[in-house]
């Protein structure tokens, strides 16, 4: 039996002896060329002389696009008449009237139309955005307008 040395040795020259003799083993054997002959010529520039071929512009007669978009006639879809005489007739503006306005410190708070409002409420179709000492400022979708006190 080998002892604990000689195992140790042994073990860690194993491997070395396995790359000698496959070498050896190796060294015998033909292999095949990896690619066919017709990749060999074209590669023939990167191993021997380098052939310098002249370029040739190509010349595109006509390009069409691969998109296909269909015409589209620009009167389709559209009323014959004008649009003012198709819209509906504008809502008067609604009439904002402020009968009453408390500052006091931080706390600010108005009358308008009847209601009491705080910066920030909403009455009707209006956000009440700032209220000052003797006016208040009404914001909706399409203006800002300040009403003063009556």
């Amino acid at each position: 039996m080998l002892s604990k040395d000689k195992k140790f040795m042994f073990t860690m020259s194993l491997p070395f002896i396995v790359i000698f003799f496959s070498a050896i083993i190796l060294s015998f054997v033909k292999f095949s060329p990896g690619l066919p002959a017709s990749e060999t010529r074209s590669q023939a520039p990167l191993y021997g002389e380098v052939k310098v071929l002249k370029r040739t512009p190509v010349i595109a007669a006509s390009l069409r696009s691969p998109i296909q978009i269909p015409e589209v006639s620009s009167k389709k879809g559209f009323p014959g008449m004008a649009l003012s005489e198709i819209a509906p007739p504008q809502a008067p503006a609604e009439e904002r009237k402020v009968s009453l306005v408390l500052v006091h410190g931080n706390r600010k708070m108005a009358i308008i139309n009847g209601i009491v409002v705080r910066e920030g409420d909403i009455t009707g179709n209006s956000r009440v955005i700032k209220i000052e000492k003797n006016r208040v400022l009404l914001k909706d979708k399409l203006r800002e307008e300040w009403v003063k006190i009556e």
